[in-house]
C-alpha cells in the first residue's frame, strides 16, 4: 500500500481530488500516532467499509502483523487455497477505501484502519473520527 502522511491532500489513483485528505495510510517505514478510541466508532467504521462501494486493484496485507510460522511457507509458495491462511489473511487484508466528510472536507481511508485503530493501536486524526462518528450510515 502507499503511504501518505495524515492529512495531506489525497492524490491516490487518477488525478488529486481537490479538498480530500488522506488518513490511515500507513507504513512500517513511518511511525504514527497511537491511542484509545471508543469501541462503538471502530465498530461504525466497520459498517462503513462493509458499505464502501471505493474498491481498488489488489490486496493489501497488514504490514504490521506477522505472519504465523505455520502459514508462512503457505504464503511465501502462494498456495493461497488454504482455509487456515484465509481465515488468518482476511482480518488483516483489504482492497478499497472509505470516505467520509465534515466541513466540506472529505477523509480517504484504507479499509484496514478499524484493523490498525484494534489491533495496533492507530490513533486518526481528531477531524477524521468525528467525520466518522457524524457519518450517515
Amino acid at each position: 500500500m502507499t503511504y501518505f502522511k495524515d492529512c495531506t491532500p489525497y492524490s491516490y489513483g487518477v488525478a488529486d481530488q481537490p479538498r480530500m485528505l488522506s488518513v490511515g495510510w500507513l507504513d512500517k517505514r513511518y511511525p504514527f500516532p497511537k491511542g484509545e478510541i471508543d469501541p462503538a466508532l471502530i465498530e461504525k467504521l466497520r459498517r462503513l467499509v462493509a458499505k464502501s462501494t471505493w474498491i481498488t486493484r489488489g490486496l493489501h496485507i497488514c504490514e504490521f502483523c506477522e505472519i504465523p510460522a505455520a502459514l508462512a511457507e503457505v504464503h511465501q509458495q502462494g498456495r493461497t487455497g488454504d482455509p487456515a491462511y484465509w481465515e488468518w489473511l482476511k482480518p488483516r487484508s483489504s482492497n478499497g477505501e472509505i470516505r467520509v466528510s465534515l466541513h466540506s472536507v472529505t477523509y480517504a481511508a484504507p479499509f484496514l484502519v478499524p484493523h490498525y485503530i484494534e489491533v495496533h493501536k492507530y490513533l486518526p486524526p481528531q477531524p477524521f473520527l468525528v467525520a466518522v462518528e457524524q457519518a450517515p450510515e
